[in-house]
Formats: C-alpha cells, structure tokens, sequence
C-alpha cells in the first residue's frame, strides 16, 4: 500500500524528470490519483494537451470527482471555460454531500469568464435544492462579489463572526487553532495561518499547511 503522501513525494520527481513511462505504469497502482495528476500535467507542459484532457475525463467520466476538478482547471487554464464549467456542474451534482471544493472551482471560472451573475444564480439554485447551512450560502456569494472587486456588497452578504485569537485558543483543543487559521486563510492571508499553527504548542505543532486544505479550501494542484 503507497500513503497519499509518499505517492505525492514519488510522484512529483517523476514528473519533474519526464518519466512518462513510470507514471503510467504506476496508473493502475495504489498511487493512481498522484501519478494521473502529476502525468496530465507533464503532458500539459510537454504540449500535449489533449492527451492530458483524454486522460482526465476517463476518469472523471467514471465518476471520480478528483479528476473532473483537475480537468476543468487544465479546461481553465487553456481558456475553455465553458467546457470547465460543464464538467464541474456534472461534479457537484454526483459528488455526494460534500461538494463545497467543487462549487469554489466552479464559481472561480464563472468569474474568469466574466460570467458573475451566474455563479451568483448557480449558487442559489444549488443551496435551493440541496439545502445547507444559509452561512455558508452567503459567504460563498461574497466570495464571488470580492473575486469582482465588489466588496463592500460582498461585506453586506456575509460578515464572519468577531472571534478573538485568545478566544479560540481557550477551547483547549487542537480545533480551536485549525479554526483560527482557517480564518485567516479566509481572509486572504495564508502566511499569517501557517506562523499561527507552527507556533502552537507540539501537539498541534505537527499540524501542516495542507492541514488547511480540506475540502472546502482544496487548494489547487
């Protein structure tokens, strides 16, 4: 069995060193997900960009969330955006209950694609049908205003909770100072997270910044 974090960590020189061969041979392996990212990219980077969208969508068509995601990013960053727009509204539907990492994506090309109004409308629509907590709602709506510069109604949607460093660190567990960074990370400054939790005592001292990376806040690879 090959940890997620090794297969990142044997992926990445892979890729770095255009071992093409060993990635695909890896494919079918433990670290499929590490060595099908780390491939579409090297083929991406090597001009074959078709190959690497081929690649993606047997298995995003397969119903593999992971993949989708990366091939609308790729989709995205060739100027496709319609094309990562479909593939991520496919997604959100079938990925299950947790779909915030998926919307964030979907929402972030709306935008690019000068399209605002209707990650504003999809997010209603989407909140409509599924549910959810109204707070996350509006902050997922404020975040596509700030994304076009329109702050001051993205600060009439949704204002965080004023909770105080010291506030947190009394809850006296590990998830008071997760929440804390993820604030931060929410408001734009992710250095300030990551001091904030290397200077934690050890037990959350471990803790890394991918820590801060969960679904909702899947950072981009």
């Amino acid at each position: 069995m090959v940890f997620a974090g090794h297969a990142q960590q044997l992926a990445a020189p892979l890729a770095r060193y255009g071992r093409e061969a060993e990635l695909r041979a890896w494919l079918d392996e433990d670290g499929e997900e590490c060595a099908r990212t780390a491939l579409a990219r090297l083929l991406e980077e090597r001009g074959r960009a078709e190959e690497a969208v081929a690649l993606l969508k047997q298995y995003s068509s397969e119903g593999d969330p992971h993949a989708a995601f990366d091939l609308a990013e790729l989709f995205a960053r060739h100027g496709y955006h319609c094309e990562a727009i479909e593939v991520l509204r496919g997604a959100a539907e079938t990925a299950g209950g947790d779909a915030d990492w998926i919307i964030h994506l979907l929402c972030r090309v709306f935008v690019e694609a000068d399209r605002a109004d209707e990650a504003l409308a999809y997010l209603d629509d989407y909140f409509a049908r599924h549910g959810g907590d109204p707070d996350e709602h509006a902050y997922a709506r404020a975040h596509v205003l700030k994304l076009r510069s329109r702050r001051e109604e993205a600060d009439a949607e949704y204002s965080p909770p004023v909770v105080s460093a010291e506030d947190l660190m009394h809850f006296g567990t590990s998830g008071g100072v997760i929440a804390e960074a993820e604030r931060l990370v929410r408001e734009g400054e992710p250095e300030k997270a990551i001091a904030h939790l290397r200077a934690r005592p050890d037990g959350t001292r471990r803790l890394r910044a991918e820590d801060l990376c969960r679904p909702a806040l899947r950072c981009s690879r």
